[in-house]
């Protein structure tokens, strides 16, 4: 699950200021502004108009856009400030107003957008006024006080109790972030697994925003992984909170409780410094340093942390398999990286394309691929079987 974050404050994709600045590379495949997709597509999040899978990048969907984010099964795009949506809109997470099993092809459904960013089943909007809007799947609260009423909101609601001026927005499988102008984090949704970070567990609707607590000030950038939170500061302290079952929180806690329970980690911790982005899939994570470097935790049954073997890392390593990175991208189980030179890299798992590569021959990597028609890339999104690209 990506971040987004505004361009009145940062620049796109949870990257801090100035990261992609310079990064074109000597000969482009990919053309800007067009959102490319592929990998499966059994609920029309290729957004190709129900053409079928494929795992060969392309064709464009949508063509200027600016931002991209992929959800389990569905996808947000952002055109100008209009919001696009297509994929799975079961639990109304495309937006549309009149929840549809599957939406194959791009729909306008916000105006007034600066970013945006997606959970498994629900999506969120930063708006250019600093406000946030959500809608989806609510069985969490995690579309704050305006969904408390529904377990579906078909259309989006401004999520209220949050400070003036949010910078950025980032998301859960079931769970929200937003991280405000003085560098406070506040969430809301699930916290069965502490990924809230209030210091407790619990099973109960937490839709009210409220601060979490023990993080430094000077918060510049937040992400939400499937049950755990993250937080980057300044000085690219990283810190992280929620599940850690396959060591994906990355402070060395990792498997599970005597009573048979995922290992938690209740408020957050620090992880380690040097950081600027951070990207968590279903159990993984993955982050880019200041000096462009790639380290990844967690699980790594598929080969999703970018080097040789299964075995889950509960603490960082360095993923040298790759040249200089820009950005990454997290899905369920792979990983998209923005080479600085233009190249981008993907590895993990493969099994309906999502790596842009034949799943009956690669059916996984754990070695990075380059895949040259993706070259020139600005932006990404994973979700648990397809990838979307940003040209």
């Amino acid at each position: 699950m990506r971040a987004s974050t505004s361009t009145v404050a940062t620049g796109a994709a949870l990257v801090i200021a100035g990261l992609l600045a310079g990064t074109t590379p000597a000969a482009a495949a990919t053309v800007p502004g067009e959102v490319l997709t592929f990998g499966g597509d059994t609920f029309g999040q290729l957004g190709n108009g129900a053409a079928g899978a494929h795992s060969t990048p392309g064709p464009a969907v949508l063509s200027g856009a600016s931002d991209v984010a992929g959800g389990r099964e569905h996808v947000l795009a952002l055109v100008g400030t209009q919001v696009f949506a297509w994929g799975s809109d079961r639990q109304g997470q495309v937006g549309n107003g009149a929840p549809l099993a599957n939406v194959a092809s791009p729909v306008a459904v916000l105006s007034g957008a600066a970013a945006v960013t997606t959970g498994h089943y629900h999506s969120m909007a930063l708006m250019i006024d600093g406000t946030v809007r959500a809608w989806g799947w609510d069985n969490r609260g995690q579309i704050g006080p305006a969904g408390a009423a529904a377990t579906t909101v078909a259309a989006p609601v401004a999520v209220t109790g949050l400070p003036a001026g949010v910078i950025a927005v980032a998301a859960g499988r079931a769970h929200s972030l937003a991280l405000a102008l003085d560098g406070t984090v506040w969430s809301w949704g699930d916290n069965s697994f502490g990924q809230l970070g209030y210091g407790t567990a619990d099973v109960l609707r937490h839709a009210t925003p409220t601060p979490v607590q023990g993080l430094p000030g000077g918060i510049v950038a937040v992400a939400g992984g499937r049950d755990t939170s993250f937080a980057i500061t300044a000085s690219g302290d990283l810190w992280a909170w929620g599940n850690s079952q396959y060591g994906q929180v990355g402070n060395g806690a990792v498997g599970k409780n005597t009573d048979g329970t995922p290992r938690t980690v209740l408020a957050p911790v620090l992880v380690m410094g040097g950081i600027r982005q951070v990207e968590s899939g279903a159990d993984h994570t993955v982050a880019v340093t200041t000096t462009d470097q790639v380290w990844s935790w967690g699980r790594n049954r598929y080969g999703q942390l970018g080097y040789a073997g299964t075995a889950s890392r509960s603490r960082p390593v360095r993923v040298t398999a790759v040249p200089a990175v820009s950005s990454v991208v997290a899905g369920r189980d792979h990983v998209l990286a923005l080479a600085t030179n233009g190249d981008v890299y993907t590895w993990g798992r493969n099994d309906g394309g999502q790596l842009g590569l034949d799943p009956v021959t690669v059916p996984s990597s754990s070695t990075p691929r380059l895949i040259s028609a993706l070259a020139g890339a600005r932006d990404a999104g994973g979700g648990q079987v397809y990838s979307v690209v940003l040209g």
